[in-house]
């Protein structure tokens, strides 16, 4: 869930209103396309479940080499977080919501409590199937969440930012997902809802689908994710604990068409044209 995690992009790739429909009407599928097998057959309906399933269980590698899989957030399972922009900047923000309903499982689990943070995952949430000619399929995967774990924390990025994402840097917003001996307080948790549009090519119609942190361009097409969340703000942010607080992450990954983009443009520049986690007092 680092910045590294979509290895050939920088970014440290994680039901709200607005804009999230049109993050969801972008184009059809081939409109994402930088692979130029065509498309043959019929699409396929896969259920929201052959992609949640293989969420959290690709074995990341240690970044200082050790042996091992490799836990961003431990002890929790490995998923993606989303930042502000990093360019020439030496602060940022990273907000994480629990998407797939990994923080969910384990904290649930941990604590012996049957769906502790009442996650949910939309009925809409679907997985569409399109056959290529050249034998891989189109994937896409529209993923509706609710009620999900959600938090920010300030990056410090003249430093490593492992450790950061981790346990050393305070959170601004809500809390990372808690693990025994900590006390569960559900009053300190953020909550959030978000939409999940993601675009990749697999190996094969109907192959095992994918973990999200897995992908790395050519595979990966597209992504966007959309989210808004509200709970306590920390005295982290310089108000006192338990303001009330807002959060909205707004990420759009144009990779696919940023590789054939012109190499002076902005998207082939940067993929993602789109890079907001906005956090503020209610009200304010």
């Amino acid at each position: 869930m680092t910045a590294r995690s979509l290895r050939s992009s920088r970014r440290t790739i994680l039901r709200a209103s607005g804009g999230i429909a049109a993050g969801a009407a972008i184009g059809g599928l081939d409109l994402l396309n930088s692979n130029r097998a065509r498309a043959t057959g019929s699409v396929n309906i896969r259920p929201i479940s052959d992609f949640l399933d293989v969420q959290g269980t690709f074995c990341a590698p240690n970044p200082s080499g050790g042996s091992g899989c490799f836990l961003f957030v431990p002890p929790a399972p490995n998923f993606l977080g989303f930042n502000t922009v990093t360019t020439n900047q030496t602060s940022a923000l990273f907000g994480a919501l629990d998407y797939a309903g990994l923080a969910n499982a384990y904290c649930s689990k941990a604590f012996n409590v049957s769906n502790v943070f009442g996650t949910t995952i939309g009925a809409n949430s679907t997985v569409i199937e399109e056959p290529l000619a050249d034998g891989t399929a189109r994937v896409r995967v529209l993923l509706y969440t609710q009620h999900a774990n959600t938090w920010v924390i300030k990056l410090d990025l003249t430093t490593d930012t492992i450790p950061q994402i981790a346990n050393t840097q305070p959170t601004l917003f809500g809390l990372r997902p808690p693990a025994p001996p900590q006390r569960l307080d559900l009053s300190r948790l953020a909550f959030g809802d978000s939409f999940f549009d993601i675009v990749f090519i697999n190996t094969a119609p109907g192959a095992p689908l994918v973990d999200l942190i897995s992908l790395a361009p050519p595979a990966l097409q597209f992504i966007a994710f959309r989210a808004r969340a509200s709970g306590p703000l920390t005295a982290a942010f310089g108000v006192p604990d338990g303001t009330p607080g807002s959060c909205n992450i707004n990420q759009s990954g144009l990779v696919a068409t940023s590789s054939v983009a012109n190499p002076k443009s902005r998207v082939a520049l940067d993929a993602f044209p789109a890079e907001l986690v906005d956090l503020h007092v209610v009200g304010r």
